[in-house]
């Protein structure tokens, strides 16, 4: 979940040898969405009571995270109260319980930092000794003013504890820590993440085939569910101890259509990281579809994967590699997919159209030949028995 840029040097690296894991427990089921949000002591679990996956968020969340509902009372927007305000109206964490008192304290270290957070562990006292993973959020800078902070701070926090799939990383709860800051209580995936995992691992087709297919199903479920991530990258992702791939880190993520609206709307801002971004983002990063964007990333990311290495620091003719891409892609000579299956090639090539609308989507993609054929493991276990070592040693 790390907020730097992968480079090409940073992709050169040797595959130590690594030791086998332990046995996670399967992830219990996890709620499903809700379709109303109503007091901040109530607010985390009623969003999760009873909305369908396969509906968009509600127009009370769209609202809180787009412009374009500035039409909206000041009372309307913003009547997901998470946060208690004083009597100035600022901010206040007053209603907000505090990690030490529910959690615990955190242990000493920082997993990863980013512009907006630092990422900790809390290992809660009860009869499990649960882990669990802290992102704190930093405070309010001094150019910031106080709405579009907790703008930023609530959209995250809300979309990101709105999702449950097997695929995603769960967001449990909201706490303040010992020095004031706002954190989202999240499932600690032991793992590692799979910039970590590929660095680390020599992994066979198989399991690259499997981690692929993973990422697809967590892009699709959010898709499906009105949410685009806009910043896929080996960084973003993370495994469990046992294999099980989840998508982190929705400090980008945006509603693209409500379940009160019959189109989808388009995305605003080029956010993310630039060898990641898809051609439209370059040329109009004011207006692009979202999911075109999670597709074309989840794609560059499956490069990365195997090659371990970009394909090209952006997508633009300024880039020599990127024209050398699009001088093969017409009749698919570009080396790096030579030695693939046709399958393989098919989405591909697809999901790297650079045209957003004729690019693949995910749906296309898990429905094509290759997809289809692939077996993703279970607590990585096959049907047949033979086990898949896409993750890292356990480490808390």
């Amino acid at each position: 979940m790390s907020t730097q840029l992968a480079t090409s040097t940073a992709w050169d690296f040797k595959i130590p040898l690594t030791t086998s894991v332990e046995q996670l427990e399967k992830d219990e089921v996890c709620p499903e969405l809700s379709s109303s949000v109503s007091t901040r002591d109530s607010m985390a679990e009623s969003i999760r009571s009873a909305y369908t996956p396969q509906r968009k968020l509600t127009a009370k969340l769209q609202g809180l995270f787009h412009s374009h509902s500035e039409q909206q009372t000041p009372t309307k927007r913003h009547s997901i109260h998470l946060f208690g305000r004083s009597r100035s109206g600022s901010t206040s964490p007053s209603a907000i319980p505090a990690l030490s008192e529910k959690y615990g304290s955190c242990k000493k270290g920082v997993v990863s930092e980013g512009a907006t957070a630092v990422i900790r562990l809390v290992t809660k006292t009860n009869c499990c000794n649960d882990v669990y993973c802290v992102k704190a959020f930093h405070k309010k800078q001094k150019d910031d003013n106080d709405r579009s902070y907790m703008k930023r701070m609530t959209s995250e926090f809300c979309i990101s504890s709105t999702l449950r799939h097997e695929n995603v990383v769960k967001t449990l709860d909201l706490v303040v820590d010992e020095k004031g800051r706002y954190c989202a209580v999240m499932e600690f995936c032991a793992g590692g993440d799979l910039f970590e995992v590929v660095r680390e691992r020599s992994l066979t087709d198989e399991e690259l085939a499997c981690l692929f297919k993973q990422l697809l199903r967590g892009l699709q479920y959010m898709h499906e569910c009105g949410v685009v991530h806009r910043d896929i990258k080996p960084e973003n992702l993370v495994l469990t101890s046992t294999g099980t791939l989840k998508i982190a880190d929705f400090g980008v993520s945006d509603v693209y259509q409500s379940c009160f609206e019959t189109t989808p709307r388009k995305c605003q801002g080029a956010v993310g990281s630039h060898p990641y971004h898809s051609p439209e983002l370059f040329e109009n990063g004011q207006d692009y579809d979202g999911r075109a964007l999670d597709v074309w990333s989840a794609a560059i990311t499956f490069y990365c994967m195997k090659f371990r290495r970009l394909p090209f620091m952006s997508a633009t003719l300024d880039d020599e590699c990127y024209k050398e891409f699009l001088d093969a892609r017409s009749d698919r000579s570009w080396g790096p997919f030579a030695s693939m299956s046709q399958a393989q090639q098919d989405c591909l090539y697809g999901m790297l159209d650079p045209n957003p609308q004729t690019r693949w989507s995910i749906k296309q993609a898990l429905d094509g030949e290759w997809m289809q054929s692939v077996e993703v493991c279970q607590d990585g276990v096959l049907k047949s028995g033979w086990k898949h070592y896409h993750h890292l040693p356990t480490r808390r």
